[in-house]
């Protein structure tokens, strides 16, 4: 998508619902060596970036939705995703660690620093609460205030896990 048309959609998700969540996964860093080679290798493929030249660090993902209006945003690598959400058990972590499930763990982690997951939330009538995370804030527990953040989110790894659903929520034991 062009940089209008992304503009286009991502206006239309925080205009057209009471509540709205965005979720955007998309390439960044661009101007490293590795970010050259998986710009012209995607553009050979056919399938050319259109707009990570205009979006290409973290900052400039969480400015494009904070000027669009949305209340809330984070942007991060798939490798703080990674190390911060998906594996936050240090006893599972060393467990998936010593997998070694790659011959090449410095690449992914390579290829994860050009990847980045960006979750924003919008109420309507609440665009003058824009932010971005205060990094000196505890967004360690639920604050309630509809916010979605990375630090709320847990993806189980590992052993299947037992699911268990209440009123509104799913959670794994």
């Amino acid at each position: 998508m062009t940089v209008e048309e992304s503009a286009a959609l991502i206006s239309w998700a925080s205009e057209g619902f009471t509540t709205s969540y965005f979720v955007l996964y998309e390439q960044i860093e661009p101007n490293d060596n590795f970010g050259k080679a998986m710009i012209a290798n995607l553009k050979a493929r056919g399938c050319p970036l259109l707009s990570i030249l205009a979006f290409p660090t973290l900052a400039d993902q969480e400015r494009r939705f904070l000027g669009l209006n949305w209340d809330y945003v984070e942007a991060w690598s798939m490798e703080d995703v990674y190390e911060k959400v998906v594996v936050k058990n240090m006893g599972e972590r060393r467990r998936v660690d010593s997998l070694e499930f790659l011959d090449e763990l410095e690449e992914w982690k390579l290829f994860n620093r050009h990847y980045c997951i960006v979750i924003a939330s919008h109420t309507q009538g609440d665009s003058s609460t824009a932010q971005r995370p205060n990094e000196a804030s505890d967004s360690t527990t639920m604050t309630g205030d509809g916010r979605m953040r990375f630090t709320e989110l847990s993806v189980p790894v590992g052993p299947a896990k037992k699911k268990i659903t209440s009123s509104s929520r799913t959670f794994f034991t």
